[in-house]
């Protein structure tokens, strides 16, 4: 099936700025570190997950994100890196083909499943980047082989596969569609999509038709028997995947009318979902209330952040690019542990049948949990597991590395007649059209910007650059060389098609500081960048705020804390201060901070 838009190749973009430093961030601090890419993998050497949880998917997310990053960041020591792992879990595979943490006789039960899914997909997505046709070969026989060891017990027949895990009606294993299908689309092993359909056949869970839900108008993900988040997306993933190969809208249709839902239901100010645990949880509503609870879920943002890149490719719909710039600048962003904290308060949660007992761990690259009224950040590491050697790890840990690497994938793309600038950031696009290079430079900060100055060196040749309207601008006016146009417009885009020499562009956006009511509180926000108070500012930021009929707000510099953006807000006494959410909270190992987006007025 042919997208609307295609990826870049690797290493044709980079991103400088606040996108930039954190892929930096990611392959400083996570993925070049060969000891704990041994320890993720070794996890497959024994069943490390005899006690029926989930330490068979860190291997996989991480290498999924390695990828990625890799495609933005190309080098030859993170490449032989991965290699490297790479080779290590291949060598831990049984000769049935089976590649498992679970003992035998407790296979296809609790998380196995969904633990083979994510050592498959982190096996196809090095093979995505790999060079060697031998070790792809070889990768391609490990992961049919795994396969077959699973289609031997589950299967039509067999196990159905929504019997192999009591997790939220086994949304958890029916996400392994997607590995079967990114499989099948390289060898195009029949019995992979059949597998695949059995899936969708049976619903993707045990107590819901997922498709059927989707597609059924005015009923939401929160209203649904399972609402867990996180698997739910994973699922809806397969269905586009399976759009992808046999072109039935039905399935297009059905990820489409999820993410509309999703969004109209449960999609934060901030750019993520639910806030109740990792529920659905009716979010657009929720969100306002202050709760002592764990919420918005970095695996869960980075999740739909996949699914709005897929519609995107898949509709060239600009939509899509929108909510993933909403969830990029405020909840991924604010996630990163970018200020170095050492987490010696978040929780390691070791359950049991009492309850939990706190466990020692390191510090990780992102946060679990991103709070929106009167909370604090780094509370709880999410999916935390201990491990062997005294290691640690969690979900969101290990699946924020996908997000940022897809910062840089949604920046550019192509499409048929040229280049699509999705993300307005200081960035760099190179590529070549018959054989004569195409360069494309960005300079920007939204957060302090209210214009992109672009580059673009074209050397003579013709090609369409699209340029994404954004929906949080009033308005966008574009100069070319200095003078007005206009051009084409096309699901959200700006269409320029001409021949590219030495020209530079200016897009100018009205985007000035809106103020958003949510039944009894209020917050504010500038074009993408999401606004919150912090008690480091040292003022009550539980104190009722006062606004003015004219909303009044300027921009400061403060010295208090490090931040994109401050700005006050008000006049005289009644004033405050706020900074953009990506930055507010980040001292989280102070047992006092405090952050609010939602304030009270």
């Amino acid at each position: 099936m042919n997208h609307v838009f295609t990826s870049m190749p690797t290493g044709s973009v980079h991103l400088g700025g606040t996108a930039g430093k954190m892929i930096d961030l990611t392959i400083k601090e996570q993925y070049l570190d060969a000891t704990y890419w041994s320890l993720l993998a070794r996890q497959f050497s024994f069943p490390s997950d005899d006690d029926g949880d989930w330490r068979g998917e860190f291997w996989g997310k991480y290498m999924r994100g390695a990828c990625l990053t890799y495609q933005a960041s190309p080098s030859p020591l993170l490449y032989q890196t991965l290699k490297t792992t790479v080779e290590e879990l291949l060598s831990y595979q049984e000769s049935d083909g089976r590649l498992s943490t679970y003992p035998r006789e407790k296979e296809f039960t609790g998380w196995d499943l969904w633990g083979r899914k994510y050592a498959m997909m982190g096996l196809l997505s090095f093979y995505s980047i790999c060079e060697e046709e031998g070790l792809k070969q070889r990768i391609i026989t490990s992961l049919l082989n795994q396969a077959d060891a699973i289609m031997a017990k589950v299967g039509k027949g067999k196990i159905p596969v929504v019997y192999t895990s009591k997790c939220y009606g086994a949304l958890n294993s029916c996400s392994i569609i997607r590995p079967f299908l990114w499989l099948y689309t390289i060898t195009k092993e029949k019995r992979l999509l059949d597998f695949a359909h059995e899936i969708v056949n049976e619903g993707l869970c045990k107590n819901e038709n997922l498709l059927t839900n989707c597609l059924t108008p005015d009923s939401y993900p929160y209203q649904w028997p399972e609402t867990k988040i996180y698997e739910t997306m994973s699922c809806v993933e397969g269905l586009l995947d399976l759009y992808c190969i046999e072109g039935n809208p039905t399935y297009l249709e059905a990820a489409k009318s999820f993410a509309d839902k999703v969004v109209q239901s449960d999609f934060t100010i901030i750019g993520s979902c639910g806030c109740h645990g990792e529920m659905f949880d009716h979010s657009a509503v929720t969100q306002t209330i202050e709760k002592d609870d764990i919420m918005q879920e970095t695996c869960v943002t980075v999740t739909f952040m996949g699914l709005c890149y897929d519609l995107l490719l898949v509709t060239g719909d600009s939509r899509y690019a929108d909510w993933m710039e909403r969830a990029i600048e405020n909840a991924l962003f604010g996630a990163v542990n970018d200020t170095h904290q050492t987490m010696a308060h978040s929780e390691g949660r070791v359950w049991d049948l009492q309850g939990f007992r706190l466990a020692p761990h390191t510090s990780f690259a992102f946060d679990s949990y991103s709070p929106l009224t009167y909370g604090k950040r780094g509370k709880v590491i999410g999916g935390f597991k201990v491990l062997q050697d005294e290691g640690t790890c969690g979900c969101c840990a290990a699946n924020g590395g996908r997000g940022t690497s897809l910062t840089n994938r949604f920046a550019f793309l192509r499409s048929s007649d040229g280049y699509v600038l999705n993300y307005y950031a200081d960035s760099k696009m190179e590529d070549r059209i018959h054989s004569r290079p195409v360069q494309i430079e960005v300079h920007t900060d939204l957060a302090n910007d209210d214009s992109a100055s672009i580059d673009v060196h074209g050397q003579g040749q013709s090609f369409a650059l699209w340029l994404r309207i954004p929906s949080w601008a009033k308005q966008m006016k574009v100069a070319f060389n200095g003078k007005t146009i206009d051009g084409p417009h096309k699901n959200g885009y700006l269409i320029l098609n001409r021949a590219w020499n030495d020209d530079h562009l200016v897009v100018t956006f009205d985007m000035p500081m809106e103020m958003v009511e949510n039944g009894d509180k209020v917050a504010f926000k500038r074009g993408p960048i999401v606004f919150a108070r912090d008690n480091r500012f040292a003022d009550d930021i539980r104190k009722s705020i006062h606004i003015s009929q004219e909303l009044k707000y300027q921009k400061i510099t403060s010295h208090s804390f490090p931040s994109r953006v401050v700005y006050r807000i008000g006049e005289g006494k009644e004033s405050f201060l706020v900074c953009d959410y990506s930055s507010a909270g980040k001292n989280f190992d102070d047992p006092s901070s405090l952050l609010s987006v939602w304030l009270s007025y």
